[in-house]
């Protein structure tokens, strides 16, 4: 019986390229999930402040999932909502005057500015830090050492008005 050589001479040697694209790949669709859901809580903001309100209707349902429809001007405009309604029912729908297309209904608006929110803090928060001059990960302790004399000090002199 003859066995079979399984080794392939031309494949490059392992060197872990294989899980730094796994990573690389994980952490931009992170990133684009995040950009997306701070998109959509910025436009919720917006339709909050600007939008205005109008009754579509629902005209596709999935188990998850429901696409809406709604007309200004004569213009049909469609939208979709994560919260599955019945097909026909009348969902209350905010979109902004000058741009219909950029539309949500009005029920999802608080989530989507919170999640947001959320995501925003949560990369923030490490920058304000850094900024403030705070570090989170490494302590500089070389200020309570006692035996590092600090340049900026001033010396300390007695006042001359001191009896």
């Amino acid at each position: 019986m003859t066995s079979i050589d399984t080794t392939d001479s031309t494949s490059l040697p392992d060197s872990g390229w294989g899980m730094k694209c796994v990573f690389a790949v994980a952490a931009l669709s992170l990133l684009c999930f995040c950009l997306g859901k701070v998109s959509d809580g910025y436009d919720a903001l917006r339709l909050r402040k600007d939008g205005a309100a109008i009754q579509a209707v629902c005209t596709f349902r999935s188990s998850d999932n429901s696409s809406y429809e709604f007309s200004i001007a004569n213009l049909k405009y469609s939208g979709h909502a994560s919260k599955a309604f019945q097909q026909g029912d009348f969902v209350d729908v905010r979109y902004l005057p000058l741009h219909p297309e950029v539309n949500r209904p009005a029920s999802g608006l608080i989530t989507d500015i919170a999640f947001g929110g959320l995501i925003v803090a949560f990369f923030l928060t490490p920058i304000f830090f850094k900024i403030a001059g705070l570090r989170l990960i490494r302590r500089d302790d070389k200020s309570l050492d006692p035996t590092i004399q600090n340049p900026d000090a001033v010396p300390y002199r007695e006042s001359p008005l001191t009896c």
